[in-house]
This record gives C-alpha cells, structure tokens and sequence, in this order.
C-alpha cells in the first residue's frame, strides 16, 4: 500500500508477522512494524497517515499513525463476522468496512 502522505510503502506480510514500511523515494527500509500474523491489506482514507490493517489472526483492525509506525488503537471483530478477512473503503462518506469469512459450524 502507497502512504502519499510519507512517500512510503507498506509490504504486508501473511506468513511473517509484521509489515515492512520502504521509503519510495530511495527504496531503504523505513522501519517494521510487527502488527500480527496474516495482516492484510491497508488503506490510508484521508490522506494524512491514518492506516487500517485487518489483522487476520487476531480478528481486530489496527489504527497504525502512518508517520510513527506505531499501533495507537484497535477494534475487535471477534464473534461479529467469522473472521476478518479484507478491508474496503468508502472515501466520500468516511466509511471503512471490515469484510468477514463464514465459518463452517457444522
């Protein structure tokens, strides 16, 4: 994922438990961030360095401060959708909307 607001781009990892934060401007690692396993994709809805991550394993979305890399809170999704597995956005109306997996109950 692009980050306009830092010129850095985020490499989300499903087997290794972080993502990596490049700087696009010379390619050198910026930093890592070791958000979870099975993190997947981010996005940056206004622009100002707010990222959400879906954290798969954990069923939670991250609230990443995209200038410090750092977590600064999360929303737990346990028991309200069979597991997060995907994010999507709705920009105009400041909308992010978790998608889920069903599990198989029987």
């Amino acid at each position: 994922m692009y980050d306009s607001f830092n010129d850095r781009v985020y490499v989300f990892s499903h087997r290794a438990p972080n993502a990596t934060v490049i700087n696009a401007s010379d390619g050198s690692i910026a930093g890592t961030n070791r958000l979870g396993r099975c993190a997947g994709a981010g996005r940056d809805p206004d622009g100002k360095g707010t990222i959400y991550v879906d954290l798969e394993d954990k069923d939670k979305i991250a609230v990443v401060d995209a200038k410090t890399m750092k977590i600064t809170t999360t929303y737990d999704l346990a028991g309200k959708g069979g597991g997060c597995a995907g994010l999507a956005l709705d920009s105009k109306n400041n909308i992010l909307f978790a998608t889920c997996r069903m599990r198989r109950i029987w």
